[in-house]
């Protein structure tokens, strides 16, 4: 998924084109997964296949090889941020991260609850 799907998300964005990534599937179809990759054992939970727990970026093992998406796409843009030598390049970064949910709209990252 990473390489059919992500890399050309990150090389696009880095040459100033907006981009969107869509996750859609039934319940337990590994949508979860397929973006943030496991959890850390302390947020799993022994006894179901789901969790109640949202994973942040801060609560996601970047070392892992079975991160997510996410971790990834946000590990690459800013390398390549890092790599850039500031001269002729600036970047804005904007990201938002949203749960559509029964019609319901959440900002993932908001603090609000």
């Amino acid at each position: 998924m990473w390489r059919s799907v992500g890399v050309n998300i990150i090389d696009s964005v880095v040459c100033s084109q907006n981009a969107a990534l869509f996750v859609y599937g039934q319940t337990g179809s590994g949508k979860r997964y397929t973006l943030h990759g496991p959890l850390p054992r302390s947020h799993s939970n022994a006894h179901t296949a789901t969790t109640t727990h949202t994973p942040t970026m801060r609560t996601l093992n970047h070392a892992d090889a079975e991160r997510g998406l996410l971790p990834r796409m946000l590990e690459r843009i800013f390398d390549v941020v890092s790599a850039s030598d500031g001269t002729q390049t600036s970047y804005t970064i904007w990201c938002s991260y949203l749960c559509i949910y029964r019609e319901q709209i959440t900002d993932l990252l908001s603090d609000s609850t």
